[in-house]
Order: C-alpha cells, then structure tokens, then sequence
C-alpha cells in the first residue's frame, strides 16, 4: 500500500483561466465600507443556515448539522483565518464566501428523510425544478421521481440554487440589488462539483446505481468540477471528514444497521474502500486545479490548510489500515483481525470493532 497521494506532473493551464487572478481591492473609503458589508452578509447567512441545521433534531438532520459544523470550524479556525488573511485571500481564496458555500451545500440532503429539513430548505425536487424554469441547471436533469439517489446525485445544485436566492434577498438592502445578485453568485457558484462525484465514491458507487436504476449510460450523469477558488476549498472541506477514525467508524456501523451488510463487509466499505475513494478524490482534485485555476493560485491552493490537512488525513488512513495487515487481509475464518498492541483481535461483530478500533487507532496516530 503507498500512503502517499501522488500529484500529477503540473502542466499549463489554459489562457483563459489567467482571467480569474483577482485584481486588487481598492483602498477607498467606499470600497472598504462595501467590502465590509458583503462580509457582513456572508457571515449573517453562515449563522443563520448553522442555527436552522442545528435545530433539526432527526438522525439525518443531525448527521448533516454535524458534517456542515466541523467544516466551519474548521475553515473558522485561528490557523485558517490567518492563511486566509496572509495568503489565500490576495490570490482569490476568500474566507467568507468559503463558509457561506460550506453552509448551504448541504442544505436539501437531509431532506428526503426529515420533515424539518423540508420545512426550513425545501426540496432537491423543488430546487431543481427553479433550475429548470430559470435556464440555469448545470448539471442533471429534473428527473421524474426524486429517490433519496436522486436527491443524492443532485443535491449540490439544490444548494446552489437556495444560497444564491437567500443571499440576493439577504444582500438587496445592503448592498443594492445588483452587487448583492453578484455576491449571491459568486458565493453560489463555489458550491458546484463540492462533492466530488466524478471520483472516488460518486464514480465508483453513485453513478453504477444511477446507470442500473434509469437504464442509461454513463454520460446521462455528469457532474461538473469546481470551477473557483474557494469552491477548491470547499471540496477538500467536504472530504476531510471522511479521514477522521469516528466517521470511519459510523461507516462501517451504517453499512450493518442500515444495510444489513457483514461486519466483513462494512469494514471493506467504511475502511478499505474509503481510503482508496478518497485517494482517487484527491488525485482528481489536483488534476482539476491545475486545469481550472490560474497559475500563480495553484501553488497558493496546494499549501493551503486545507489541502493540507486532507494530506494528512490521508497518511493517517494508510497507517490505520495497517492495523488489519499490509495491505489489509481477509483471513480463513471470514474476518478481519485487528492488531492491537502485542496481539489480534478478531473483528466478529459489530460490538467488537467499536471496543476495539478507535484505541487502536488513536495509538497509531497519536
């Protein structure tokens, strides 16, 4: 097994991605006090979508309130605030509109399970069928049921579609109906490709079921890349997650208790499989990069924290997996063994991986 995310060789970008170098803000009173209130705007959607996802107290609501509030506190952050401020920020990585995209990407997948999430964000359906009436579908299609695999597949446009009504509504009085439409824009557009459906679990997972339940070929379910900086971050926001050993761990418990799968089963998926879904994500990221952002941010995105941390994350996965061999075994008995300290412990059950894993895990990452 190679630990390492391996970055493909760089290569030129096209010219007409020179265009996205950000020019300089101007140093006017004006300006700074404009400045000022687009933060102000951004921040108060931020708050107030956070404050509505936590307030929906289903399972699925939560699991997405959880999902959205690490990444702001992430990209929140001491350490972050001050990439952004010194180096992100001047090169087109802004950090409100980061958070504001983290904050609605997700707002219409709790949706299909939690009467809250429909009352406060709508629907994917109902999203997308704005989409269509507007000309402005990027991805996808209305399709004519939404299944929670249909909500899944198209659930990034549903954001995109809410964040950019909620903020030109939020933004009009502040900053006058058309810098508040832009805003509401740029902000919106960040959300597109944040999960990463052209790799990894979507590629691999996602769009096989698509094909299997519409009878339709690969190409009938696109999915676009990330097509600005802070949408980069948004993407890589949204994956780290899946590197931490308790969100490994409620895979592999959703696999048996909503799936009914084996214990060996969900350990391949929640483990194995993700760590190789998520190297596969960040290999496809860094190709994406280096053909949509100009030159001078790609280095700029690659240093960021967040790319960073994603890193890491990864490096921490190749050494937990160790755990079960190297590379991971299946031995005769059916399961997995553990190592834990001088000793295997077999993985038989699902109680047996929750007391086991997480100890020895954190041990190997400490």
């Amino acid at each position: 097994m190679n630990p390492e995310p391996q970055s493909p060789a760089p290569q030129a970008a096209p010219p007409s991605v020179a265009a996205q170098d950000v020019p300089a803000i101007g140093s006017s009173a004006a300006e700074r006090a404009r400045q000022e209130a687009r933060r102000r705007v951004l921040h108060e959607f931020t708050v107030d979508v956070r404050r509505r996802l936590e307030g929906d107290t289903s399972p699925a609501g939560q699991l997405v309130s959880n999902h959205i509030g690490r990444q702001l506190d992430l990209a929140g952050s001491e350490r972050y605030t001050r990439w952004f401020r010194d180096e992100g920020e001047r090169s087109g990585f802004d950090q409100s509109t980061t958070l504001a995209a983290v904050a609605g990407s997700d707002v219409t997948k709790a949706a299909p399970f939690s009467e809250a999430a429909r009352a406060q964000f709508g629907t994917t359906a109902e999203h997308v069928a704005t989409l269509v009436a507007q000309d402005d579908l990027r991805f996808g299609r209305a399709f004519a049921a939404f299944t929670p695999l249909e909500d899944l597949y198209m659930h990034a446009e549903a954001g995109r579609c809410y964040t950019q009504a909620d903020l030109a509504r939020r933004g009009a009085a502040a900053l006058g109906r058309g810098d508040a439409e832009q805003l509401a824009r740029e902000t919106a557009e960040a959300i597109l490709g944040h999960d990463s459906f052209n790799a990894g679990f979507g590629r691999r997972k996602l769009k096989p079921l698509l094909i299997a339940r519409h009878r339709e070929p690969a190409e009938a379910f696109d999915y676009p890349t990330s097509r600005t900086p802070s949408g980069f971050l948004v993407q890589v926001l949204d994956r780290i997650e899946g590197c931490d050993p308790e969100t490994m761990l409620r895979y592999v418990t959703e696999e048996i208790v909503q799936r009914q799968g084996s214990i060996a089963q969900a350990i391949e998926i929640g483990l194995i499989d993700n760590f190789h879904f998520l190297l596969e994500v960040y290999e496809q990221i860094v190709r994406d990069s280096l053909a949509v952002l100009a030159p001078s941010q790609v280095p700029v995105f690659r240093e960021s924290p967040a790319m960073q941390d994603f890193i890491l994350g990864l490096r921490r996965i190749a050494k937990i997996l160790v755990l079960l061999g190297d590379p991971p075994i299946l031995h005769p008995d059916g399961f997995y063994h553990l190592k834990r300290g001088t000793h295997r412990v077999r993985l038989d059950s699902l109680e047996a991986f929750r007391e086991n894993f997480l100890a020895a895990a954190a041990v190997v990452v400490a």
